[in-house]
């Protein structure tokens, strides 16, 4: 009786030929989960003392199973949400990056382009000087 979720998800999607059998009751199937102990229990385990009371959640396996696989896709949409987001965050600083490249390459290729404008005027006046 001393078996975890992760078993009640496997036996949850188990066939019938491959029923667990409970360690105490081995002629009965585990049927039944206690939430509060993480313990698949079969029918008699279930009805005894130590799985009742406030602090004891009793569920059939099938929904112990449905209950772990809605857990462990709700954690892995939470865990894709935030790979996204920051995906997204990294898309963005990239995107700045490149926009801040061509601007100093826009600003540098004019620098350039006045440079040379200026030089080719100011040889143009040397010539001038020099050819009069």
């Amino acid at each position: 009786a001393a078996a975890t979720a992760a078993t009640a998800a496997a036996a949850g999607s188990q066939s019938l030929a491959a029923v667990s059998l409970c360690a105490i009751h081995p002629s009965q199937a585990l049927t039944h989960f206690c939430t509060p102990c993480n313990q698949l229990l079969c029918e008699s385990c279930q009805l005894s003392r130590r799985h009742s009371g406030d602090r004891h959640s009793v569920i059939g396996i099938q929904d112990a199973f449905q209950k772990t696989r809605d857990d462990v896709l709700a954690n892995a949409a939470g865990c894709t949400a935030d790979s996204d987001s920051g995906l997204a965050k990294s898309v963005e600083k990239v995107r700045e990056a490149i926009q801040g490249v061509n601007d100093q390459t826009q600003s540098a290729s004019e620098e350039a382009a006045d440079f040379f404008a200026g030089l080719a005027k100011a040889l143009q006046t040397r010539e001038r000087h020099l050819l009069q």
